[in-house]
């Protein structure tokens, strides 16, 4: 500020601001004078992460209510979290390298974001000790600091099983990326494509890896060589396994490198008493009395070291929850004598305890739905028995028709279902079909001729977005066009030289083998533009990964295949049929009996070849059966309800390991073997031989 006084004694004042960083400059008075000012703004650089932030936050909410869900329904929660305690392992030649001190008093999340210089955790236990349980809350720890706390530096959680990762077709990362793809289709894109590509390679979500212990023997090796490949110098991990199978692998230098390794411990008997006193409903408190004076007072008794495992102490919750069940029965030492007797009788009641009767309502019109107890344990125990065959924890219905009833009846099936449909065409096109010299060859060629555009065109399809011919489809919405392209984007597996080769060529291909037959009038060219070229086009759009805020679940993948089935038949299908007819309606002809012999020829290839087909299969032949009932997705979705199967994306799995290893057993009461009969002494043997004396 320069102030000077004129010749008549007014202040002359101005104000000079040079390079100044200043966004506003505020005057008070009164200024009388010039004012010369010189700002130069700094604007702070554009944020170009501020899309893939966007997309963090989606997959960490999306995320935290899945395993809200799920801890709900595990009653992990409620009324508060199970006491799990853990310590450095000491089975393991690597454990606790790196726990940073005073780790035994602190959350899971806050000791494995203590861990210094990397983030890598083995996470060890028996069968039922609460792996799992520490696992999910340290999840749902990490969801919450990152959302609620505005912790970002904290990596967003990423639970998968390793039973789905082929360690030999697809590297780290390729996994990641393509589960995230396949299981949350509707993130926000990042520069036109969806974000999971960029989210793996900034480390931005952070892989908790399950199952370790369930793969086969030979291919636990080859997981950890490929995780400790792919997670290189500086990546963080979360591994969960039991311990032994663990330790063997440790043994051999096979562990996972440069990670701090800890196991759960038993649950102390006296915070299971008092766990169990805040759940217990208040009207069931003598009911509750015994057991819980048995916890307290005789912590060597067989009940309190049945109930040291997390598993257990959530079946007797669910089991003794209400009345008539006596939970005191379980402090009965006679009856049950040992820690295996206490298990046994708790996987046992479980399923009665999660499908229990429902009376109706005499002013109700429909009963509610109950499914009866022992059916529900039959149907489970073969569901078991299916995933132990083929090594396994994931129940996928797009896998079901593997079951060996489906692959028998695929066959002839297939073969009565084209006999009938072949009958049906023929009969309906009969009076639209005009008269040939070729007769029903006529009509069977036309019928030939869709399958064959349709099978080309499904192809196309897999191939486009890397997809299985069994694997379940998302269909986007026929009616959004714009969004269908970008999803199609999104979605593709091929390179961008080739998206952008399909989406200007194609169309540029079609009318050009228009303009061209204008020229030569040769069908072929309408038929190739027409019944291929125009259908491949559609099915890549429409037939392209939905838009949806959550993550997949199994139901909303049958739903999307289901709509991606009827999209094509009712769009793609017509253009084939349309293309098979070309010949005779360039011709002068008016076959329309052509027309639906291509359409219906190309809509039994296409309902045929897809998942929601062999799954209808798959289910009907079961049910007939008695193996699974008619109402499955249903009955699995109120099994998850229950406690009994868990989401794990768009498939299921069971609660856990062991409650499935046990239904695969069968799943019913067991009876104490009775003992045998004493054994008659065997006769006396002649004497034995003399020992021979070496020779001199």
């Amino acid at each position: 500020m320069v102030r000077r006084t004129d010749s008549g004694g007014r202040p002359d004042i101005t104000n000079t601001a040079i390079d100044c960083t200043a966004e506003y400059l505020i005057q008070i008075g009164i200024l009388q004078g010039d004012l010369n000012l010189t700002l130069n703004v700094e604007h702070p650089p554009p944020d170009d992460d501020a899309p893939l932030a966007a997309a963090e936050r989606r997959l960490a909410r999306s995320l935290l209510h899945r395993w809200r869900a799920e801890a709900d329904a595990w009653d992990m929660t409620d009324p508060e979290p199970l006491p799990v305690r853990w310590t450095p392992s000491r089975r393991v030649t690597s454990a606790g390298e790196h726990l940073p001190a005073g780790s035994g008093t602190d959350t899971i999340a806050g000791t494995f974001l203590g861990l210094r210089p990397r983030r890598r955790l083995v996470v060890l236990g028996t069968a039922g000790s609460g792996k799992t349980v520490l696992s999910v809350l340290l999840t749902l720890e990490l969801l919450a600091r990152r959302l609620t706390q505005g912790e970002d530096d904290v990596p967003v959680p990423l639970m998968l099983s390793l039973e789905s990762w082929d360690t030999r077709r697809q590297s780290l990362s390729e996994w990641l990326t393509d589960r995230l793809r396949r299981d949350h289709p509707g993130l926000p894109p990042v520069d036109g494509v969806h974000p999971a590509r960029r989210l793996v390679l900034e480390r931005r979500v952070l892989p908790v890896l399950d199952g370790l212990d369930e793969l086969p023997e030979h291919r636990r090796a080859e997981v950890l060589d490929a995780l400790n490949t792919g997670l290189g110098g500086a990546g963080d991990a979360v591994l969960v396994s039991r311990t032994a199978e663990y330790a063997r692998l440790d043994r051999d230098g096979k562990g996972l490198r440069h990670a701090t390794v800890i196991e759960s411990l038993p649950l102390r008997p006296g915070e299971v008493a008092e766990y169990l006193r805040k759940a217990r409903p208040p009207a069931r408190a003598a009911a509750w009395a015994p057991l819980l004076k048995t916890l307290r007072g005789d912590p060597v008794a067989p009940a309190a070291w049945a109930l040291t495992s997390p598993l257990m102490v959530w079946l007797v919750r669910r089991t003794y929850g209400k009345g008539p069940a006596d939970p005191g029965e379980l402090a009965d030492r006679e009856r049950f004598p040992t820690r295996d007797a206490v298990e046994a009788h708790l996987l046992d009641r479980i399923v009665p305890a999660a499908f229990p009767p429902v009376p109706a309502h005499p002013a109700r019109l429909h009963a509610p739905r109950a499914w009866d107890a022992e059916r529900a344990r039959a149907w489970l125990s073969y569901l078991a028995r299916l995933l132990d065959r083929r090594g396994e924890s994931e129940l996928a219905w797009w896998r079901l028709h593997l079951a060996p009833l489906p692959r028998l009846l695929a066959l002839p099936a297939l073969l009565v279902t084209g006999i009938l449909l072949s009958f049906a065409v023929k009969a309906g096109v009969s009076g639209l079909a005009e008269p040939s010299p070729l007769g029903d060859l006529h009509t069977t060629g036309t019928i030939a001729f869709g399958v064959l555009s349709a099978a080309v065109a499904r192809a196309v399809t897999a191939s486009w977005f890397g997809q299985r011919l069994a694997e379940p489809r998302r269909s986007a919405n026929p009616l959004l066009f714009v969004r269908a392209l970008r999803s199609l984007d999104r979605h593709a597996r091929v390179g961008p030289l080739v998206r952008l080769a399909a989406l200007s060529g194609g169309p540029v291909l079609v009318v050009l083998l228009l303009a061209l037959y204008s020229v030569t009038r040769d069908a072929e060219l309408v038929v190739l533009s027409v019944g291929f070229v125009l259908p491949a086009l559609l099915m890549i759009v429409y037939a392209a990964p939905a838009d949806t805020v959550d993550a997949a679940t199994p139901d909303e993948l049958l739903r999307g295949e289901q709509s991606a089935l009827v999209t094509t038949v009712t769009l793609a299908a017509p253009l084939m049929g349309a293309g098979t007819s070309s010949f005779f309606w360039l011709d002068g002809g008016d076959d329309w009996g052509a027309v639906a012999g291509g359409w219906a020829g190309a809509s039994a290839m296409l309902v045929l070849l897809s998942p929601w087909s062999r799954w209808l299969l798959a289910k009907c032949s079961l049910a007939v059966a008695g193996r699974v009932p008619w109402s499955l997705m249903a009955f699995l979705r109120d099994a998850r309800t229950a406690g009994l199967l868990q989401l794990s994306g768009g498939t299921y799995r069971f609660r856990n390991r062991r409650l499935q290893e046990h239904l695969a057993g069968g799943g019913g009461p067991r009876r104490a073997p009775r003992p045998a009969p004493p054994r008659a002494p065997a006769p006396p043997g002649p004497p034995p031989p003399p020992p021979r004396r070496p020779a001199a």
